[in-house]
């Protein structure tokens, strides 16, 4: 294996010792300050988070988990198994302790050691730190996708970054992080079903080592059993892979992340996709197919976020964590280090530059606030639709509602936190937990104006319907049915059925709010 010293073996002439720590330390900087502009922008409060945090409290009153759905009243009958539950108790434990500060914290902490992690398995690979800072902003646009407050995707990214760095060390033939791995494993099935991402990094590094070298890797295969069995070690036993199964095969409803790569809407993420898959390629012909290891790991990881965009974060960390090591290997990246190692001042004096230009980006997201939308033209709305009826809430609590609110898929989960069990939504964002795919396309095809949106109106024991004032279905409410509407604020409002009588408010032009926990 090639290494930047045996690339360049007259460097120490070139440049003194301090001077090339001085470039690496300014370079490892600008690296940090880069994927804090990107994390920082995603503050906004996962809408996830809210129905997670709802099923622990209602855990932790009941003193057992749940097995039928409590909080919807239009759910399928059967058990109702949430295999996000684990986030949720990260989320509601770190919240009660240390309120939403401590809740950043967490996220900026994942975010942080998840791209320690990936620097580790580069520089392991041999990739200098030139090509390291040379690709980082690519990987950093990517996974930013990722860097969420504080959705269960983020543990998958951190725990993905562990799995690689683990194997770094068992191709070095250390073995003693197999039974320390079964502890995080369970810990990660019960946060985030993305522990099969996980477990098919460990199964392509196996065959991949087997097609390399010829040997059946027994403690692999071995380890791979135990992570099979270790599923059922969860609050719904059996029950959890059964359902888990059924999510996986289960036709996804129309969100925007789940869309292929070419119907993402942020073209400059799409280009930096193929840029990165082109750079890929070009090192896997320039160093060759042996010499790239790893490659299996990436190649089906590339097709995953070409098929689905929120997949593009665990791309670019699997890209992140080999690539620069094979770059490293080429023309390209002998000449990028190259230019590190001759001139490391005119380096450091330019990742100082690039640190300072983005500092202003970083202060102006507020790294240190959580964002909660609440109008339509709020900067903090960076997810489309994305907005918690907080005044809407209150009302709600100030009148001391009891009954069946019809709700959207984006706004159910912040009214099951605020009003259950006094209230039950119709729809909230547990896709694959408590609802059919056909429901969830009728109540979205509801608030649309489709077609029969008034069957939806009238099928189901729905005595209110909270609706963005945006959606068609708020002028069909007025001019279409005998419901009245009883609120209204610049975002929402809430009508009623006929015979329901409840205290008028209209606070348009009143501030809105929306509050956590």
């Amino acid at each position: 294996m090639t290494t930047a010293a045996d690339t360049f073996p007259h460097h120490s002439k070139t440049a003194s010792a301090g001077a090339r720590r001085l470039a690496n330390v300014a370079a490892l900087a600008a690296v940090a300050i880069l994927f804090l502009a990107k994390a920082s922008p995603q503050n906004t409060l996962d809408l996830d988070l809210f129905h997670q945090m709802a099923l622990v409290r209602a855990a932790v009153q009941a003193g057992s988990m749940p097995i039928q759905d409590v909080f919807a009243y239009t759910s399928v009958p059967g058990p109702s198994v949430h295999y996000e539950w684990g986030n949720g108790a990260v989320a509601y434990v770190v919240t009660s302790a240390f309120g939403t500060p401590g809740l950043l914290v967490l996220k900026y902490s994942l975010t942080a050691l998840t791209a320690a992690l990936a620097i580790y398995v580069a520089r392991q690979r041999k990739a200098t730190w030139a090509v390291i800072c040379a690709l980082s902003p690519g990987a950093a646009l990517l996974m930013s996708m990722g860097f969420t407050t504080i959705r269960a995707g983020l543990f998958t990214l951190f725990f993905c970054a562990l799995v690689l760095a683990l194997l770094e060390g068992d191709r070095r033939g250390k073995r003693t992080w197999i039974l320390p791995w079964f502890v995080v494993y369970v810990a990660w099935l019960n946060i985030h079903p993305g522990f099969i991402v996980g477990a098919g990094l460990m199964g392509l590094y196996w065959l991949e080592r087997v097609i390399r070298y010829r040997q059946p890797q027994w403690h692999l295969i071995g380890a791979g059993i135990a992570m099979l069995l270790l599923v059922l070690v969860n609050p719904y036993g059996r029950l959890y892979p059964v359902a888990l199964w059924h999510a996986l095969t289960q036709t996804l409803p129309p969100i925007p992340e789940w869309l292929p790569i070419w119907r993402c809407k942020d073209w400059p993420c799409v280009a930096i996709y193929f840029l990165t898959v082109a750079l890929a390629i070009s090192a896997i012909l320039r160093a060759g197919w042996r010499r790239c290891e790893g490659v299996l790991m990436l190649a089906v990881c590339t097709v995953a976020a070409f098929q689905h965009i929120r997949h593009l974060y665990l791309y670019a960390l699997v890209w992140f964590c080999y690539v620069p090591g094979w770059l490293t290997l080429s023309p390209m990246g002998q000449a990028i280090t190259r230019v590190w190692e001759r001139r490391p001042r005119i380096v450091a004096a330019s990742c100082v530059v690039i640190s300072l230009v983005f500092v202003p980006t970083i202060l102006s997201a507020k790294p240190w606030a959580l964002h909660m939308p609440v109008a339509l033209d709020d900067p903090d709305n960076v997810r489309e639709n994305l907005l918690y009826p907080g005044n809407a809430v209150e009302y709600l609590k100030r009148v001391q509602f009891h009954g069946n609110v019809m709700t959207h898929y984006n706004d159910g989960s912040y009214v099951m936190w605020h009003l259950w069990p006094s209230v039950k939504i119709g729809l909230d964002s547990r896709n694959d937990v408590g609802y059919s795919y056909a429901f969830i396309m009728e109540v979205l095809n509801f608030y649309r104006g489709s077609p029969g949106w008034h069957d939806t109106l009238t099928r189901y024991p729905t005595d209110l319907v909270l609706v963005k004032r945006s959606f068609p279905l708020a002028k069909l409410m007025a001019s279409g049915t005998d419901w009245h509407r009883v609120y209204r604020d610049d975002s929402y409002e809430l009508w009623a059925r006929p015979g329901l009588q409840l205290p008028e408010e209209d606070r348009t032009g009143q501030p809105l709010t929306a509050t956590f926990p």
